[in-house]
């Protein structure tokens, strides 16, 4: 099950957020400090790994380098979540084409968000 869903641009706007169970620390900002930005993401392996207050996380991503966009997944690392990456690609492919560069929020994609999950 997951605990967190987000997707924000480049530039670190949130554009939407659904969250399941409350994060402990801020595995997100982990993310795009310790990967995105500085990209040290191994090749290929979209996957982190993220630990605060004796609670772990696994953190996996998509991204759309055409339109500037991070789709990110949270989940507790002791569980197996075997349909994330599938998720993500289904919610990315979704999200592209309601994607607005004017827009700063997408409350209406929730809705579309769980036909998806």
């Amino acid at each position: 099950m997951l605990d967190y869903f987000s997707i924000f641009t480049f530039g670190g706007s949130v554009l939407w957020e659904y969250e399941w169970n409350k994060l402990s620390g801020s595995p997100v900002n982990a993310l795009i400090e310790q990967c995105l930005i500085e990209e040290r993401a191994a090749k290929g392996k979209r996957q982190f790994s993220y630990t605060a207050d004796s609670v772990a996380y696994t953190l996996k991503w998509e991204q759309n380098n055409k339109l500037g966009l991070v789709f990110v997944a949270v989940y507790r690392a002791v569980l197996s979540v075997p349909y994330v990456d599938q998720l993500l690609k289904r919610v990315k492919n979704t999200f592209e084409y309601v994607f607005d560069d004017g827009a700063e929020e997408y409350p209406e994609f929730a809705e579309k968000f769980q036909e998806v999950l």
